[in-house]
């Protein structure tokens, strides 16, 4: 069993993926999250919080960025 952030649990995607931005902004870079949507997130077998977490702290490591933008699409029910 995998351990989720409660936040995306009780806000949804969308809040969750901002509470990450803002604890990343915290570093050297500044993260900005974009989202054509707000719906509930209901799960797939990854954890889009992880991928993003997994994401920003390779730019933290391995990049000279000081600017990121997460864009969250939604296309029909995905």
């Amino acid at each position: 069993m995998k351990v989720r952030p409660t936040v995306l649990d009780d806000l949804g995607l969308v809040p969750a993926l901002e509470f990450l931005a803002g604890v990343y902004s915290s570093e050297r870079i500044t993260v900005s999250i974009r989202a054509s949507f707000r719906g509930v997130w209901l799960g797939c077998r990854s954890s889009p919080v992880q991928i993003v977490q997994e994401a920003l702290a390779n730019v933290v490591r391995h990049s000279k960025a000081d600017y990121v933008e997460v864009a969250l699409e939604q296309n029909g029910n995905m």
